[in-house]
């Protein structure tokens, strides 16, 4: 039998390391200064916490706002202010903030009072909290092995980053700032992901180094290279550039855009800190890349690509003047985010080409191992 680094990088996953997974707490609707929250399910049990006390109440719907100084108060004690409303069901857990679809939690919600707004906490297990994530992260591209490749990622990023919300008396958000995660998926999909990511939800990417987490960066599509995470963020020996050919030909494998010559060129220019004259226009209007670059140069003059994807909101820092015409600069660029880490719709590519999810990773994170957390 001929012996592989993929087969070498896969029986690194068998040392256990002793850890406890605790229950996430995650903050939902974080973004919002929430002025009324609706709450159902089957046999609530509230628990509504005053100076340490609770107060135990039933209920199978009710309404959370705002109380007095930093307070939440419920419909079914209208006249109490409580510091926090603790909501336990043996089921489920339906949360209805206006203008957006109901969401489904598993565990417990709390409902904390802040100064003139309520901040609702999910309190779920690892599992139901990774679901939840390869479900939203993920969307429409479904495949066993891609969703354990993404449950994987997910947990180690937990492991990594669960700490950085704790002054706010959770461990993550819902939102892009941590890992987007919706409530539970519709019946059939959510059993459907429990059952891959069930086989997969105690293993975590760690170094090679010292067996810590490792910094699991991911992204919608690489456009055919993947970048070094130094062009974006720190130097990362497992998050380098590399060709990926599994990301071409995907849905996001490629994009367009288009703006007046005047913007572009003048914020270029005020970013480069270029005066604008013919020769600098010249340059803003016939960028090309063939390969990836991290920053662009003109007379000594220097800027990050990442500086003028965040400016013009672009898909990546990937892209090349595609043409001049009418007034207006076309773009043509490639993959659709950072490009560091893994490639969600390479990594479907990977999977449905018959590539399980231990190639999946060796692909995107080179110089990992795959360690077991003992329970």
């Amino acid at each position: 039998m001929t012996f592989t680094p993929l087969m070498a990088w896969c029986m690194l996953m068998s040392s256990p390391v002793e850890a406890k997974s605790d229950p996430v707490r995650m903050g939902i609707f974080t973004n919002h200064r929430l002025s009324r929250l609706a709450v159902g399910g089957n046999d609530l049990t509230i628990l509504g916490y005053k100076q340490g006390m609770p107060d135990s109440l039933t209920s199978n719907y009710f309404i959370v706002r705002p109380g007095s100084w930093g307070k939440v108060v419920g419909t079914l004690a209208d006249a109490v202010d409580y510091d926090s409303l603790v909501v336990i069901s043996a089921t489920e857990i339906t949360v209805q903030v206006n203008g957006y679809r109901e969401r489904v939690y598993r565990g417990r919600l709390v409902c904390q009072g802040r100064p003139g707004y309520v901040q609702p906490v999910a309190i779920m297990g690892m599992e139901d909290y990774l679901t939840g994530v390869v479900h939203a992260e993920l969307g429409k591209l479904s495949h066993p092995n891609l969703w354990k490749a993404q449950a994987i990622v997910a947990h180690t990023w937990l492991m990594k980053n669960q700490g950085k919300f704790a002054h706010d008396k959770f461990s993550v958000t819902d939102d892009v700032r941590c890992q987007v995660h919706h409530g539970l998926a519709p019946k059939e999909r959510q059993m459907a992901l429990a059952s891959a990511i069930d086989k997969v939800s105690h293993l975590y990417l760690a170094t090679l180094k010292d067996s810590k987490p490792i910094e699991a960066l991911f992204h919608a599509n690489s456009g055919g290279a993947l970048m070094p995470s130094a062009w974006y963020f720190s130097q990362r020996e497992y998050l380098i550039a590399k060709p990926d050919s599994f990301s071409i030909n995907c849905p996001q494998s490629e994009w367009h855009h288009q703006l007046s010559i005047a913007e572009w060129v003048k914020v270029l220019a005020a970013n480069m800190g270029c005066g604008i004259d013919e020769g600098f226009t010249e340059f803003a209007t016939s960028i090309q890349q063939k390969h990836r670059r991290e920053t662009l140069s003109y007379q000594g003059h220097e800027i990050r690509l990442r500086i003028i994807r965040e400016k013009f909101q672009l898909r990546s820092t990937w892209f090349s003047v595609n043409k001049v015409e009418d007034g207006m600069v076309h773009l043509h660029g490639k993959g659709y985010g950072h490009g560091i880490g893994m490639s969600q719709e390479g990594a479907y590519h990977m999977a449905v080409t018959g590539h399980d999810y231990l190639a999946i990773l060796a692909h995107y994170y080179p110089q990992t191992r795959l360690l077991t957390l003992k329970q």
